[in-house]
Formats: structure tokens, C-alpha cells, sequence
């Protein structure tokens, strides 16, 4: 199980590493094994099938996602199989039996490639359905802790800070028993609108469940921090008060200059912070830095 469990690792580490590559590149990479393949089979003659094997670049390239580099590539290894076979010295019974077989095997690559692009797309949006918060249209829990690994990997690496805002209603379950769920539900959906209107586009936006949400400031000290989330705060007593509603928010702002240990970890330190708000008064926001320097 254990060497089961390291090579799934392996592989799925292969997998993220390859889907980071440019396209362009992948594409080449695929052609490049094309032509090796079409050496091989004309180097083993025709007795020796080797049409498995041209299936290999295919996948490596329609696994960008990408219909026309799936298409070319498709067409690349007919032709490739075609020129093997001829310089194989394959003999043919008909003159018209190599173009037939070339649109057939053209086809069969055509089905198998355009198949993996169509599992490519249907896979990312399930993906992006797992990911998404369904009622606000942001993050979810799930999202945004994928996302928040990422940014702490690429953090540690290139030794850049970054900051993480928890934010809480307050008095939030109050629009609910007075005026019903389906005014807390557009609130929550404004609430995250202005989110997605004052933040950046690089920063990562989730509600983590009920009245809370969260965002996360790649590359970002506590001065910068501060200017962005107080344009946040303005926007967002602006919508309040327009609502008439005795609804208010407790912000809870960390700064890490260096990354925690887990996603968990930099979630609880905004968290507690976003309490200590709330529980000195409500309506407040809270900063700190970590590690504290002060």
C-alpha cells in the first residue's frame, strides 16, 4: 500500500507539474515523441505494431485542453504512421489501402483526442462546482484552501508576504429571524459583490460558511493591506446603511511575513483575531503581523 500510495504521489505531482508547462512547449514535447515513435516503428518494420504508442503524444498534448493543438497533433500521427509504414516497406494489396487506412486511423485519433479535451473541460468545471460557494457565486471552504496552499507554497519559496482578512457580521442572525432568510441570503450576495468589487483580481475571495468570509492579499505588507481593506469597509458600510439594517462587520487582519504551518493554522490566527474584534465592541478591525514584530 505504501509503494502504491508513493507512486500515486508521483504521478499526480508529474501530472501538476506537466499542466504547469506552456502549451506551446507541451506541443513541441508531443511532436518531438511523435517523430521518435515513427522511427521506432519504421526501425522494427511492420510486423511489430506500433500503433499504442502513438496514442501517448496524443494524450500528452489533449490534455492541455485545447481542441485545435488535439486536432494537429491527430493529424500529425496518421501522417507519421503513414510515412513509417511506407519507409517500413509495408506491401499493400490496393493503392487506395494506405489513404484508407490513414482517414481511419486519422478518425480513431481525432475520437480519442477531442474525447480527452471534453473530459479536460468537464472535469475543470466540476472542479470549479466543488470549489464554488453556490448561493454568493465566490469561493467556497474548499476553494479557497486549494488556493491558500498554493500561495503559502509560493510564499515560502520566494520569501513574499501575505496577508489574510476574516470577516464576520455582526448581528447578522437578526436579519434572518426579523426579515426572513431570503434577506439574509441577497445580503450575504452584496456582501460578496463588494468583496469582488474592492479587492484585487489576484486576491483570493471565499465565504467559509454561514456569515463569514475571507480573503487572502498575495504579496501584500499590513500598510497596503490596511488602504485596500479600508476601501473594502467604506463600500461596505455604504451598503449597510442603505439597507436600514443594524448590521455591521468585525475584521480580524493578519499579515504573515513568513508562511504558518497549514492552511488551518493561518485560518485560526485570523479567526481568533476576528473574535477579539467582536468581542471588543463589534464593528472593529484588528491588526497584526506574523511573525510579531512588535
Amino acid at each position: 500500500m505504501h509503494l502504491l500510495d508513493t507512486v500515486k504521489t508521483t504521478l499526480s505531482h508529474a501530472m501538476k507539474r506537466l499542466d504547469n508547462l506552456p502549451t506551446g512547449f507541451v506541443i513541441l514535447a508531443g511532436a518531438i515523441l511523435l517523430i521518435l515513435v515513427g522511427i521506432l516503428d519504421h526501425a522494427t518494420r511492420y510486423e511489430l505494431s506500433f500503433s499504442v504508442f502513438y496514442l501517448i503524444p496524443i494524450a500528452l498534448v489533449s490534455r492541455r485542453g485545447r481542441t485545435q493543438a488535439a486536432v494537429v497533433i491527430s493529424v500529425m500521427a496518421a501522417i507519421t504512421w503513414l510515412i513509417a509504414d511506407f519507409a517500413s516497406g509495408h506491401p499493400y494489396s490496393h493503392p487506395l489501402l494506405p489513404p484508407w487506412n490513414t482517414l481511419v486511423r486519422l478518425v480513431f485519433f481525432l475520437i480519442v483526442s477531442i474525447s480527452l479535451v471534453r473530459m479536460r473541460f468537464m472535469i475543470e468545471s466540476l472542479k470549479a462546482l466543488t470549489q464554488t460557494d453556490l448561493l454568493t457565486g465566490i469561493g467556497n471552504s474548499t476553494g479557497f484552501r486549494e488556493r491558500a496552499q498554493v500561495e503559502m507554497e509560493r510564499s515560502a519559496r520566494y520569501r513574499r508576504p501575505f496577508t489574510m482578512a476574516y470577516l464576520d457580521l455582526d448581528n447578522f442572525k437578526e436579519i434572518n429571524d426579523t426579515f426572513g432568510h431570503s434577506a439574509g441570503d441577497d445580503l450575504l450576495v452584496n456582501v460578496a459583490k463588494i468583496l469582488k468589487d474592492n479587492f484585487r483580481n489576484t486576491d483570493i475571495i471565499a465565504r467559509l460558511g454561514g456569515d463569514e468570509f475571507c480573503v487572502l492579499l498575495p504579496e501584500t505588507r499590513p500598510k497596503l493591506a490596511q488602504r485596500i481593506i479600508s476601501r473594502f469597509q467604506i463600500a461596505l458600510s455604504k451598503e449597510l446603511n442603505h439597507t436600514e439594517r443594524t448590521v455591521t462587520a468585525s475584521i480580524g487582519i493578519v499579515t504573515f511575513l513568513s508562511p504558518p504551518k497549514s492552511v488551518d493554522e493561518m485560518i485560526q490566527k485570523a479567526d481568533r483575531l476576528m473574535y477579539q474584534a467582536k468581542n471588543s465592541g463589534k464593528n472593529r478591525t484588528m491588526f497584526k503581523t506574523y511573525p510579531n514584530v512588535g
